[in-house]
Parts: structure tokens; sequence; C-alpha cells
């Protein structure tokens, strides 16, 4: 029997004694729900949770890529080296070939080369060097740059040298090296650093903005003020209107 023919069995007072009584124990359910479930309560402790999706109409919940896209795949940067693989043996006719990339680490990713620089006598009787384009530093242009990135993203000192040994395991190299390495680079940059800002404040327009960065478990904010041509960071605990 149906609910229907189960109510139709009731009078008019019944039905509305019924519903008034069933009101009742509903806000009596509701108010215990409320002691357990408020606006204070975490989303993932609430035993009824809202829908949350949103009307997105025509267009898909995971739209993917457009219909009959049939890709780009990935983008090949030009080879740096080129491996051929043939058969030299008799009876054997090339007839087509096919090509494949791999792009990976190199075995040693970080080399250590050795510079013999030749001094000469020239007509004149002094003494010169064969010309040459290393610098003097025992660590080249291109690894002091790799550990200051890591330095610019958050990567600590002892785990920067811990990177660098196990790309080289032969390589010892500590924690204080890489603080002076880029202690020394960051010296050399604020002059240009510098330069750019006294630049940037003579422009006749610049865009300010700043982000909420922690530092050393502690709040922060890092600051960009960049136009067209010019693009400078500050990292501070205040964003207050004197940073700016």
């Amino acid at each position: 029997m149906s609910l229907k023919d189960e109510l139709s069995k009731f009078s008019k007072d019944e039905l509305i004694d019924f519903i008034i009584k069933l009101s009742d124990r509903l806000e009596k359910v509701e108010a215990k729900l409320r002691q357990y479930e408020n606006s204070n309560t975490p989303t993932s402790q609430k035993r009824f949770k809202e829908n949350t999706q949103k009307d997105l109409g025509d267009k898909k919940r995971f739209p993917g890529r457009p219909d009959n896209h049939e890709g780009v795949g990935i983008n090949i940067p030009k080879p740096d080296e080129i491996k051929e693989y043939k058969i030299n043996k008799k009876g054997y006719v090339r007839f087509g070939k096919r090509t494949y990339y791999t792009i990976d680490f190199i075995d040693k990713p970080i080399i250590v080369t050795k510079h013999i620089v030749f001094t000469y006598k020239n007509p004149s009787g002094n003494i010169v060097e064969a010309p040459h384009d290393f610098s003097n530093k025992i660590y080249g242009k291109n690894l002091q740059a790799f550990m200051t990135l890591l330095k610019s993203i958050g990567v600590g000192h002892s785990n920067i040298s811990e990177i660098i040994r196990n790309l080289r395991p032969d390589l010892t190299i500590c924690e204080s090296t890489i603080l002076n390495l880029t202690d020394g680079i960051s010296i050399k940059a604020e002059k240009t650093r510098k330069r750019m800002i006294n630049k940037l404040r003579k422009q006749p327009y610049s865009q300010q903005d700043e982000t909420g960065l922690r530092l050393d478990g502690k709040n922060g904010y890092t600051w960009i003020f960049c136009n067209k041509q010019y693009a400078i960071y500050e990292f501070d605990r205040s964003r207050s209107k004197e940073i700016p």
C-alpha cells in the first residue's frame, strides 16, 4: 500500500496534528545537529556538506582537449649530440631509418676541467699568457648561478651542498663555501639592483604589488615593483606603505 493510501485513512484534523508533531521533532533534531555543526566546524568534519559544484551550463566539468584537436606534442630542443646506430656487416642493405629523442641528465652533469695556460715571451721581451676564456674562480659561472638559483627559491646552504655532492660524488663542497659564493654574488648584484631602482623611480609609472611569504617560520611579504623595462623584488616583514 502506498503512502498516499495510508494517509487517506486519517481525518483532516489528525493529519494537521501529525504534521505539527513532525515539525516539532524536526526542530529538535536540527537544534541537536547545530551543536556539532556550525560555521566554525571544519568542512572535513561536517556530516552533511553543501553541493559546491558550479553550474557550468553547456561546458564540461573536465573539458580536456577540444574536439578534433590533434595535439602539439613536446617541443624538442636542438640536439646537443647525435648518435647513429648502424650495422656494418656483409649482406646488410640499409633501406630506411627511424629517429628517436631522449632528454636526460648526462652521466656527469658537473664536469671538472683542468686548464693549462702557457706563458710566452713576446718579441719585446714581455711575458704574456696564451688567451683563455675562463675566470680564475674554481667554481664556474654556471655552477655558481645554479647554487644561487637554488638559494633564491628557499633551499638551504646545507641542502645545496648535498645536491651538488649527489650530482658529483667525488666533489667536496661545504655549506660555508656556498654561503660565501651566494653572498659574493649578492654583493655584486646589489650595485646593478640599485641602478635599476634609480631608473625605475624616474619612470612615469610602475606597477607595485605584494604577496604573503613565510620565511623561517615567520610571516613576511614579497614585493614587486616593475614596468615594461625593469622588475625589482623585495622581501620584507611588513606590508606598510613605507616599503614602496
